[in-house]
Order: C-alpha cells, then structure tokens, then sequence
C-alpha cells in the first residue's frame, strides 16, 4: 500500500493506493483511473460519469491539476504536513498557467472577494481558449496578468488567499 498526502489549499487528506483500490481519509473510494498517454492525462471513471484529468509536476512535491474546467495547485507528501510542519515553494492559493499561451482577458482585481468556480483569467493557447477558475474561495492578493500578456506553463497568473 502506497499512502500520500494530498494538500489542496488549507485541507490535507490521506490518500491510500493498493492496487485499484482508493481510500481518501480512511473512506473507500470508488474511481477508475486510467493513463491516456505519458503526459499526465488521465481518464477518470466514477460510477457513469467519466472526466480527463491533467497532472503536471511544478516541482519535487507541487502539482499543477487540471480536472474538469477546474485547475489547482495541489501539494503531494509522503508524510503529514501537519505532523513536518514545512512550507512549500510555491505559496497555497497559487494560479498557475496550465500551458504556455496568452492571457485574453483577466476577470478579478487585487482585492476582490472571489468564489469557488468563479473565473480567475481566461487563457488562448494554440487558438484555444481555456478559463481558468478559482480552486476554492477567498480574497484576490496579487494579479501577475494582464490580457494581452504571453505566459510561460507554470507562471503565476493569480494569487488567492483562501477564507
């Protein structure tokens, strides 16, 4: 058995793999999860419902999650981070570009409140235009981006402090 743990904003969760069984905190969860190719996407299947997923690696433990029209930043530990206590390299609230591309339109300002879902920025990339939506809610502490800008995969666009 393989055990991770997951951090997605301010919440960590326990994650337990043994073989095609998932259990999250303890609970079984039933999911498929199937590879698509050898660049991180995946095909979700949960009961009838089916969702590819994107995962890219920031760095060593950081993630760059793309499910849905949702995209997160999200932690992965061998250990607690409640018990280690650590700080991460990229700060918690982090929206990162997906892809390289350009930004169309940025939706939020410094400031504002914004809610789970909502739309942060809106990225073209390859005349393909992707929105990019806030993780969780909270307030907006830094914009990076501007419309017109190009953005290299990885760069912050939005930092959000969660409520």
């Amino acid at each position: 058995m393989t055990i991770y743990f997951v951090t997605v904003g301010k919440k960590e969760y326990k994650v337990e793999i043994q073989q095609d069984q998932f259990r999250v905190n303890g609970q079984p969860f039933d999911l498929k999860l199937q590879p698509l190719n050898a660049n991180g996407l995946y095909l979700i299947e949960r009961g009838r419902r089916k969702l590819e997923m994107l995962l890219k690696a920031q760095n060593r433990n950081l993630m760059s999650v793309m499910l849905d029209t949702c995209q997160m930043t999200i932690r992965v530990d061998r250990n607690s981070r409640k018990q280690n206590n650590r700080a991460g390299n990229v700060s918690e609230g982090s929206i990162l570009a997906p892809m390289p591309g350009v930004v169309t339109e940025l939706h939020v300002a410094e400031g504002q409140t914004v809610e789970r879902n909502q739309v942060l920025v809106t990225l073209e990339s390859m005349k393909m235009q992707m929105e990019i939506r806030a993780p969780e809610g909270g307030r907006v502490e830094k914009t990076t981006a501007c419309a017109g800008a190009k953005v290299e995969k990885g760069s912050l666009l939005v930092q959000i402090k969660p409520e």
